[in-house]
């Protein structure tokens, strides 16, 4: 039973990962567009007093860094701070 479920979820895993491989310029597409139109509610919602201020940044917030998580921002290599030289060590400035 615990072989078929797992031998299931792979077949399933395969697929939706053939599916993002294939449609993953349209859904990088479809979720920016998503971000820009949820931006655009939330701009006209406050500027009609139906939505709080805070509301609308928190809404912003979270389409926003799900539109960084679906284009893959997460992944960029945050850069390197170079090596440290001179600095105070113990009695003797360097």
């Amino acid at each position: 039973m615990i072989g078929d479920s797992a031998k299931a979820s792979a077949g399933y895993l395969g697929k939706v990962g053939r599916f993002i491989g294939t449609h993953g310029t349209q859904i990088k597409n479809g979720v920016s567009i998503a971000k820009d139109l949820i931006s655009t509610g939330t701009t006209i919602a406050q500027a009609a007093g139906w939505l709080h201020p805070d509301t609308k940044s928190t809404i912003d917030s979270i389409a926003a860094a799900v539109d960084s998580h679906a284009q893959g921002d997460h992944y960029k290599s945050k850069p390197t701070k170079g090596h440290k030289t001179g600095g105070y060590m113990g009695k003797v400035l360097i």
